[in-house]
């Protein structure tokens, strides 16, 4: 509870009120479902990163991910994300616990770059939340 307290408070200052009450103020069978996506996230990124981060499963899992990323943040959030210091990021890194070893979060983060360069971050760099553009 007090790690989530700590969560909540950096998304808060870091981001945005709204993004945090969205992520934090939810009810229990929310949290349990955004638990359930999360362990599916884990497993799905442990899985793909034994292959290569430009697989077409890699970009399909990242795309769901990302699109479900972006329903929590608001314009402020994505604003204030872009101008995050790299000290803010390590230590929302250590607020957040990811199961993952060092293989598979380099393997993360190869792909999500690789996602990026690809498909863009919809509403983070300037791209459009447009359905039709993802699919390509």
């Amino acid at each position: 509870m007090l790690q989530e307290d700590k969560q909540r408070s950096w998304v808060a200052e870091h981001l945005s009120e709204h993004t945090a009450t969205a992520l934090f103020d939810i009810s229990q069978d929310a949290a349990a479902e955004l638990d359930l996506e999360m362990l599916a996230f884990t497993e799905a990124v442990k899985r793909l990163s034994t292959g290569k981060p430009d697989a077409l499963e890699a970009e399909e899992m990242l795309r769901f991910y990302v699109q479900r990323i972006l329903d929590f943040l608001d314009d402020q959030a994505l604003a204030n994300f872009a101008h995050i210091s790299e000290d803010q990021h390590d230590h929302l890194n250590q607020l957040v616990d990811m199961p993952l070893n060092e293989r598979e979060t380099t393997w993360l983060n190869e792909a999500l770059a690789h996602y990026a360069s690809k498909f863009g971050l919809p509403g983070i760099d300037g791209h459009s939340i447009d359905p039709k553009e993802e699919q390509r």
